[in-house]
């Protein structure tokens, strides 16, 4: 239950944002004529938000796809000032812009950061205006047949949704939200969840054309997920350890701030781990210390795992005694020397093995311990650094001991 609350966290916003969408949707008409031109355009407001912060943060992918939603945003408002026959083009404006933005959404989902303002970035500029451009050729062409192609029946059914968004570009947002579902399974990443949100709003807003402030309200949440995707993942950036996906050394001192009353704190460190890097390399000791990150993180009795800086983790029980802790320690101590990993070499197959052991690549089994040294706050630790200090201490002792132990 902890794991999967912890995979379906960054869904909540989008979700929120996406069922409040409804909901404000419906409450429109209640609004004075005044409040409702301000609706009208937050849309600009939220991107313009989104624009400057992803900038800030260098997440040129976010920046891009406000672009693309800006600009579609606009074309399918303005479909009056682009040819003669508002009817035709809002169709054919409405039909490509279907079209197009999913697949820009896929595009820049699995683009690499590279920069804005970069050869890369003004590569991708170049192609949304591309395709601006494209939109506008097309309206000075034949509207009907352009737009006939567009709409062009692909699978024989007749279900309602087809009738207010074109098949072509139904199948298209299918493909790419499982696409981007698929991926956010992996990566459990903020802006690929925001990428979900997204692609959901803009979808309803297309089918939902027919309201005239559907796609203002629906594009309004778009920006929102965007500028809570990025400040959610600057959080993870300043707040959690990279390579573990931890609460970091900073996460543990802002936690420290808050403490009251009893807790107790328990510094953990893996045994030989410098020994374990010259022997196997650093990438090795790596997956050492994702494997112990995994195990900290599902400890038991309300510990709140951190990583303390290079081998090193913390684990703090607020409220709980020592005797409280010591129990949930010996269990993650005992969990982690049982762990292991196997060892895989450089020939290794792209397909796991199906055994442990054997040929092509697969190699020995390997295993490490932890020692745990673990302190609670009373007369002599008052204050949090000196109940650091403490299971610093009682981390030594556990050392002394013969490693693989928890110290008091």
């Amino acid at each position: 239950m902890k794991k999967a609350l912890r995979a379906a966290a960054p869904l909540i916003v989008p979700i929120g944002l996406f069922i409040l969408s409804f909901f404000c949707l419906n409450k429109l008409d209640t609004i004075a004529p005044g409040p409702l031109w301000l609706v009208r355009h937050s849309p600009y407001i939220f991107f313009s938000i989104a624009a400057v912060l992803s900038w800030r943060f260098n997440k040129s992918k976010v920046f891009f796809i406000v672009l693309v939603l800006a600009i579609t945003h606009f074309i399918l408002l303005k479909p009056s000032f682009m040819a003669g026959k508002p009817g035709s083009d809002f169709l054919l404006v409405t039909a490509a812009a279907a079209i197009l933005f999913p697949v820009n959404i896929l595009i820049f989902t699995f683009l690499k950061e590279r920069g804005i303002f970069t050869v890369w970035g003004l590569i991708n500029m170049s192609s949304i205006l591309f395709q601006t451009g494209l939109v506008y050729y097309l309206l000075e062409k034949d509207t009907d047949t352009v737009l006939s192609s567009l709409t062009r029946e692909l699978i024989p059914l007749k279900l309602k949704i087809f009738s207010t968004i074109p098949q072509l570009s139904a199948i298209l947002f299918f493909i790419v939200f499982a696409v981007v579902v698929l991926r956010y399974i992996s990566t459990k990443s903020y802006l690929d969840a925001a990428n979900i949100g997204v692609l959901a709003v803009i979808f309803t807003a297309l089918c939902k054309k027919s309201d005239p402030m559907s796609i203002p309200v629906f594009f309004t949440a778009s920006g929102l997920i965007l500028i809570i995707s990025v400040i959610q993942e600057s959080y993870g950036m300043a707040f959690m350890d990279e390579l573990t996906a931890l609460p970091s050394r900073r996460s543990l001192r802002y936690e420290l701030m808050k403490l009251s009353g009893r807790y107790t704190i328990a510094m953990l460190d893996i045994d030989h781990f410098k020994k374990f890097n010259d022997t196997y390399g650093h990438d090795v000791g790596d997956q050492v210390l994702k494997m112990v990150a995994g195990c900290i993180r599902d400890i038991t009795g309300g510990g709140k795992p951190f990583r303390y800086g290079g081998e090193e983790f913390t684990v703090l029980f607020p409220n709980k005694s020592l005797k409280d802790a010591i129990p949930h320690l010996e269990m993650l101590r005992e969990a982690v020397s049982k762990k292991g990993f196997i060892q895989r070499s450089a020939n290794r197959p792209k397909n796991k093995p199906k055994s442990s052991t054997g040929k092509n690549g697969t190699g020995k089994q390997l295993f490490v311990t932890i020692s745990i040294g673990v302190a609670e706050k009373n007369d002599k630790y008052r204050l949090p650094d000196e109940v650091i200090k403490g299971a610093d201490t009682a981390l030594y002792r556990a050392k002394k001991k013969g490693r693989n132990c928890v110290s008091k």
